[in-house]
């Protein structure tokens, strides 16, 4: 058995979109970004989301992890 796809409105779309991208983890300025008011809480926001931002951001450090970890050991040999 398989999970159906979730469906996110557009502005949580674009809000994670914007998170694991241009805004680079910033959650209010992807929050901006998305298009949420001002008024709007980072948990009103992120607590629906959690489990997706979680799995991007899983994503985004394995993808990253060696070439990170091999530029922090050319570091420390230069040091």
């Amino acid at each position: 058995m398989t999970d159906a796809p979730k469906k996110y409105t557009e502005k949580q779309s674009a809000f994670l979109e914007a998170l694991m991208g241009e805004c680079r983890g910033n959650v209010r300025k992807a929050m901006d970004v998305a298009g949420y008011s001002k008024g709007t809480g980072v948990s009103e926001v992120t607590g629906p989301l959690k489990e997706e931002i979680i799995e991007q951001s899983s994503m985004m450090l394995a993808r990253n992890a060696p070439k990170a970890s091999h530029g922090l050991s050319l570091i420390h040999i230069s040091l």
